[in-house]
């Protein structure tokens, strides 16, 4: 089930407003419409919400880390999937793109940014 999906991807649907969710189901119908593979729509309406949607808010995520900690769940899916090999490798690469812009602007030391990117980059 897409929920269950996006919920181990590390976005908890309970902790989103109403509005958001709805924004979030009409992009699931649009997407499930072109992709039979549930378990890529639940990757794309992820990478979707957090990267593009403009409506991230950090409060709906399951823990602390939880987009970064996508990359690996997304890969361990591949693993065991190799239909989502593809879907996978270009919304890791969204989400890591993502991560990286969001370091740029971070309030820290410069070295630390740059160490956070380098590391980000070789993930």
């Amino acid at each position: 089930m897409v929920a269950d999906d996006l919920l181990e991807l590390g976005l908890d649907l309970d902790r989103l407003s109403e509005n958001h969710l709805r924004t979030l189901w009409g992009e699931f119908k649009s997407l499930r419409a072109e992709e039979p593979h549930i378990r890529s729509v639940a990757i794309r309406i992820f990478v979707w919400y957090v990267v593009e949607s403009k409506l991230f808010n950090s409060a709906a995520m399951r823990r602390s880390g939880a987009i970064g900690r996508s990359i690996a769940t997304m890969r361990a899916w591949a693993e065991t999937d190799p239909a989502l090999t593809l879907v996978v490798l270009r919304e890791a690469e969204a989400v890591k793109l993502f991560l990286y812009q969001i370091f740029e602007r971070a309030d820290a030391p410069r070295q630390m940014i740059l160490e956070a990117q380098r590391r980000l980059l070789q993930a």
